[in-house]
């Protein structure tokens, strides 16, 4: 008998559908930036760019592996696990900045507008989105380690054999 609960991962062609769309996001997104003379708030194309490229990012990071087991499922858990301590330690970090900021300097210096957008980025670069992201990445880098580390072992054992 299976114990084992099937997990929902989306069929392996979703993978190429969302890099196709993460990198005409990603150059939508950086034509805004370098065309528009708009805040980034207000540009709609940067707007755009980066929609998609969550959007692109969520099919690749839950889409099936061409070979999917029990270590590509352990690998995705322990990458979610550690991006979600890093945003964690991260919103700590930046919230007890904050903090210090508000009571240590004075009025003029904390209502810095370049202070403030400093502060915005870093809470959106730590939000849901940002975790994600860096879940994709910490799965996909160590899967490729894995994949080379197999097929050094692999050549080894050629080697070694021949």
């Amino acid at each position: 008998m299976n114990t084992q609960k099937k997990i929902f991962l989306l069929p392996y062609r979703f993978q190429i559908v969302g890099c196709v769309i993460a990198v005409v996001s990603t150059v939508v997104f950086f034509w805004g930036l370098f065309t528009s003379n708009k805040p980034a708030i207000q540009n709609d194309w940067m707007t755009f760019g980066y929609a998609f490229l969550l959007f692109g990012v969520f099919l690749i990071g839950l889409s099936r592996e061409k070979v999917e087991d029990e270590f590509t499922l352990f690998m995705r858990t322990r990458s979610a696990l550690t991006a979600i301590a890093i945003m964690l330690g991260l919103r700590i970090i930046l919230a007890l900045t904050l903090s210090i900021l508000a009571v240590s300097v004075s009025a003029e210096t904390f209502n810095n507008p370049h202070l403030a957008r400093v502060g915005k980025a870093l809470l959106k670069l730590t939000n849901y989105s940002g975790a994600f992201i860096l879940y994709f990445l910490l799965y996909k880098v160590r899967l490729a380690r894995y994949n080379i580390r197999m097929a050094r072992e692999s050549q080894e054992e050629n080697d070694q054999t021949a």
